[in-house]
């Protein structure tokens, strides 16, 4: 396989497995609390990805500074654990549908903060593409709810 092509096979691969893994979650709850499944679940993520860092030889090139360690300690308080148990939560309260649209929503602020905070250059086809994007996510919010039934071909004690 072309070296090119491991990334987005990759990344197909991880976004796959995240929304199986959003739709299993929300069809097979658990009494475990999101914090405790959200902690559980980023301990195991994080062990596993230093094992395969250091397997590879990735330790080589780190270097430590005081940005790098500023950029680590927010990703890890806010892109982990504020973020990752905000999910795990929703999940719990709002169908997988309405939760999923955290992937459109994500790229759009980050644009935004960029551009607010950063002044990064952001062109008029951007914000179309936002706008675009947020038009899509309002009308998932917005179409109408379909009603579950659970086990619809099963009957119930009751009937037979």
């Amino acid at each position: 396989m072309a070296a090119d092509l491991k990334g987005p096979i990759a990344l197909t691969l991880a976004s796959g497995s995240w929304a199986l893994g959003t739709v299993y979650s929300k069809r097979n709850p658990t009494d475990t609390s999101p914090y405790a499944a959200a902690a559980a679940q980023m301990l195991v993520g994080g062990a596993a990805i230093t094992v395969l860092g250091l397997l590879l030889g990735e330790a080589s090139a780190w270097r430590l500074s005081p940005s790098g360690l500023g950029a680590l300690a927010y990703l890890v308080v806010f892109g982990s654990i504020i973020g990752y148990t905000a999910y795990a939560y929703a999940l719990r309260h709002a169908s997988a549908t309405i939760v999923g649209t955290y992937a459109y929503v994500n790229p759009v602020v980050a644009v935004l903060l960029g551009w607010l905070i950063l002044d990064e250059a952001v062109t008029l086809r951007t914000f179309a593409a936002m706008a675009l994007i947020l038009g899509a996510v309002l009308m998932i919010q917005l179409a109408p709810k379909r009603v579950v039934l659970a086990n619809p071909g099963r009957r119930s004690a009751a009937e037979a």
